[in-house]
């Protein structure tokens, strides 16, 4: 989808710095995650707004541009008040569809 579609990949979490670092490297996350949003580095959690106001503000994007994934709704639901259109991934299958009918909907 990412080469498909020209997408930009993102990654949000609320790890700890240690825990981030090691993931990044150990599994080579920069080769297909384009930029990084993790609470350690930003200072302010999810489902904090200010979380996605922030990763909004340094893609340059208006919510209406992101399509947000996470496995947990209430990170989905706090992510769709700010405009983002969002899926809450219950597996590869369902998520890959829901992200090709937004992709497909979107200008």
């Amino acid at each position: 989808l990412k080469n498909s579609y020209n997408l930009k990949i993102a990654a949000t979490s609320n790890e700890g710095r240690e825990l981030t670092d090691y993931r990044i490297h150990t599994y080579n996350l920069k080769s297909f995650i384009d930029l990084f949003f993790i609470s350690c580095y930003i200072g302010v959690q999810k489902p904090n707004p200010k979380f996605y106001e922030i990763a909004l503000d340094v893609m340059q994007l208006s919510g209406s541009e992101v399509l947000y994934i996470d496995d947990r709704a209430y990170m989905v639901e706090a992510a769709l008040k700010l405009g983002i259109k969002g899926i809450v991934h219950t597996s590869l299958l369902s998520t890959k569809n829901e992200a090709l009918v937004l992709l497909k909907n979107t200008p």
